[in-house]
């Protein structure tokens, strides 16, 4: 079983905690990094993007657990990393200044 299956088993209707859901988001961001990273599949990386993104809902706001660190800004870092990664400039500026990096 590959990582973004066995994720897809989470209950989402468990009761998680802040660091629970921190660390499944970090989880879910790891997969969507090697998903663009060494598959190029887009479609899966935007899926478990979208996964990793569901979590930060919960947290509101960046959160650490057990030394991992997960929330919108990870999120974006990402984003701009993975476009960074495929030469895509004009994503990593629009990004960046989403995120308020720029």
């Amino acid at each position: 079983m590959d990582a973004a299956a066995y994720l897809e088993k989470a209950d989402p209707t468990a009761r998680y905690t802040a660091d629970s859901r921190a660390l499944l988001g970090a989880l879910y961001l790891l997969a969507a990094r090697k998903a663009r990273q060494a598959c190029r599949d887009i479609p899966e990386t935007d899926r478990l993007l979208a996964r990793a993104q569901a979590q930060t809902r919960y947290l509101g706001a960046d959160h650490r657990s057990r030394g991992v660190m997960f929330g919108p800004t990870e999120i974006s870092i990402a984003r701009i990393e993975m476009a960074l990664s495929h030469a895509n400039f004009d994503d990593v500026a629009r990004l960046a200044a989403l995120a308020g990096l720029a």
